[in-house]
């Protein structure tokens, strides 16, 4: 009896509930003192409540006064920090853990190095994920219909290697090919593990052209699974080809845990002072740094980062000699 494929994700009772606390950082206590001092006791009191609000409820002020003290740059800086919160709430990011562990149960073959590439996450994390997947430690957590055979059994009880995919994979048989009484000496060819920028644009352009993924597989002899990733991954983009090999950003911000942050230096600078449009006196320096330690960044590699953006500022602005 077959079974359609359905994947639950099982989460806590409780959810996060943002609306219950906020991190009010040291440096959004200064700016108001800053603007109290300046420009009145009312203003600083509106800009500490849009703050607030933005942090409890999400809400954006609609005074233009107020936007310009408190700029996009703030509502991501807290955006992160309460994301950040709701994972830890849950102790773990069930949904990530379902994607690596669904991946690697769609594409068994690919390593520990490739899964981590293709989901922008740490080894660190995938290694940890399968070694409790396989450990039997997300039974009645995740939950996978389609799971015909159990895999979690296997004794591994060291950390969880590429090597040991293999035994995950299950038998397939082509039944046009196969015979009961004839075995084949020919070893089975290997089946590549991901398709090259041009051979994806080449399955992109077939899809568009309103042709089923099958279609496309035999016409461009690749592999039926790889297409159908590449257009899921197709749809993901927001229906937008994929990035040339030469365009694709170098992550330069690495973390602790081995992974890497995914914002470009250039991207945090951006990010951090309104595309440079702050005068470094406006940036939120020490809640830039409380950010970069909820990341997971070092607190050395912070500070010289930090202090590279507040010089490029005040050189922009003339501020040093």
């Amino acid at each position: 009896m077959n079974k359609t494929q359905n994947t639950n994700v099982t989460t806590q009772t409780e959810e996060f509930d943002r609306s219950i606390c906020m991190s009010f950082f040291g440096n959004y206590r200064t700016s108001v003192k800053r603007i109290e001092k300046k420009y009145g006791v009312d203003m600083a009191y509106k800009v500490q409540s849009a703050i607030i609000d933005y942090g409890l409820y999400g809400i954006k002020p609609t005074d233009e006064d107020i936007l310009i003290f408190v700029s996009e740059t703030v509502f991501d800086v807290i955006d992160k920090s309460q994301a950040k919160r709701a994972r830890g709430f849950s102790g773990e990011d069930l949904e990530m853990s379902k994607k690596i562990i669904q991946s690697h149960r769609d594409r068994p073959e690919l390593s520990q190095d490739k899964l981590a590439q293709l989901l922008k996450i740490s080894k660190g994390k995938v290694n940890k994920t399968l070694k409790k997947y396989h450990n039997g430690e997300y039974e009645g957590i995740l939950t996978f219909d389609d799971d015909n055979v159990s895999d979690n059994d296997n004794g591994n009880d060291g950390d969880y290697d590429s090597t040991d995919r293999d035994r995950d994979r299950p038998t397939v048989q082509n039944t046009e090919t196969a015979s009961p009484t004839t075995e084949s000496s020919t070893p089975a060819p290997t089946t590549p593990t991901e398709l090259t920028y041009e051979e994806e644009v080449s399955v992109i352009n077939a899809f568009r052209n309103r042709k089923k993924p099958i279609e496309i597989s035999k016409e461009l002899s690749l592999d039926i699974g790889l297409v159908n990733l590449a257009i899921d991954e197709y749809k993901d983009r927001g229906y937008k080809l994929p990035i040339k090999p030469e365009e694709v950003k170098k992550l330069d911000v690495p973390l602790m845990n081995g992974g890497y942050l995914s914002q470009t230096k250039e991207e945090l600078f951006n990010m951090f002072t309104d595309n440079g449009k702050l005068e470094p006196d406006e940036v939120p320096w020490g809640t830039l740094k409380g950010e970069f330690a909820l990341w997971g960044v070092d607190a050395s590699l912070a500070n010289q980062l930090l202090a590279e953006f507040e010089a490029r500022l005040l050189k922009k602005y003339k501020k040093v000699s």
